[in-house]
């Protein structure tokens, strides 16, 4: 995405980063916590995030389970 963007001549940057974990006061960063994004620079507003990623269908799956019982348009 970097690369085609810069391509049309839009500021961007790649940017890569961890999610720690902190439980009793100690940080676990595994290596499954890494994400890398874009960001594209707006001017007079700044560097802002744009994901391009695809979400994971696992999480989509479960965040969903269970949902159409409780809309009446869907029989469960």
């Amino acid at each position: 995405a970097t690369l085609l963007l810069r391509g049309v001549g839009i500021p961007v940057r790649y940017v890569s980063g961890y999610v720690a974990d902190i439980e009793n006061g100690r940080a676990s960063v595994p290596d499954s916590n890494a994400h890398a994004w874009v960001e594209i620079y707006l001017g007079g507003y700044g560097w802002e995030p744009v994901e391009v990623t695809p979400a994971y269908a696992g999480a989509l799956v479960a965040a969903t389970e269970g949902l159409d019982a409780h809309r009446p348009d869907v029989e469960a």
